[in-house]
């Protein structure tokens, strides 16, 4: 995946969540950007792309996050971080997941390397969203 890819993905999420819910304080203005701690983590477990709570409203992305992931991959990690966020700092692994996926109406998979996706129905529900978003 390639910058403006990830640019593209991150602001067709971010614009569903606002169509959700577009008072919701937890995800409004939330950005993305490199992390170096991020890339340090990454090198230290290999499915370690992405966290939140580093930077207030930040989802911090590790270069391998930026380079290596599919865009299925990256919208899963971005729906998974967004769900710690909605969760809470304390919130487990499986919380995030239950927190995005109830917020976002999708359904975070994880392939055989435990890295976490959205099916292709699910990034177009979120694309959905984020049109009618566009449109208001």
């Amino acid at each position: 995946m390639r910058g403006h890819e990830a640019d593209a993905n991150f602001d067709i999420i971010t614009d569903a969540a606002a169509r959700i819910d577009p008072k919701n304080r937890k995800l409004t203005g939330v950005i993305y950007q490199w992390c170096h701690l991020c890339d340090e983590e990454h090198r230290a477990s290999d499915r370690q792309f992405m966290h939140v709570f580093h930077h207030p409203k930040v989802v911090c992305v590790s270069s391998s996050g930026l380079c290596r992931l599919s865009s299925h991959q990256f919208c899963g990690l971005v729906c998974h971080e967004l769900g710690h966020m909605l969760a809470g700092k304390r919130a487990s692994e499986e919380r995030a997941d239950q927190a995005a996926e109830a917020f976002f109406r999708v359904k975070i998979r994880y392939d055989k390397k435990r890295i976490q996706y959205l099916t292709i129905e699910d990034m177009l529900r979120l694309v959905k969203l984020a049109e009618q978003y566009w449109d208001q």
